[in-house]
């Protein structure tokens, strides 16, 4: 889990972070074909999947501590 939330953390926030600042306004006005915007929704899919599994695995983790 830590290791998801460091990567997730240092890596895919950071270049996304990066992107948005190569955009003048929102991201969602861009074309949608667009490279930089191509590359920030993969980054957030990346980043939402990251997290979706760091709970996942924190939900077992607290099952798995709540049955002893």
């Amino acid at each position: 889990m830590l290791a998801l939330a460091v990567y997730s953390g240092l890596f895919v926030s950071a270049d996304l972070d990066r992107l948005r600042q190569q955009v003048r306004g929102p991201i969602n006005q861009l074309p949608e074909r667009d490279p930089l915007r191509l590359r920030f929704e993969s980054l957030h899919r990346t980043s939402t999947t990251l997290v979706a599994i760091d709970i996942g695995l924190g939900l077992v983790l607290l099952s798995w501590y709540a049955r002893e």
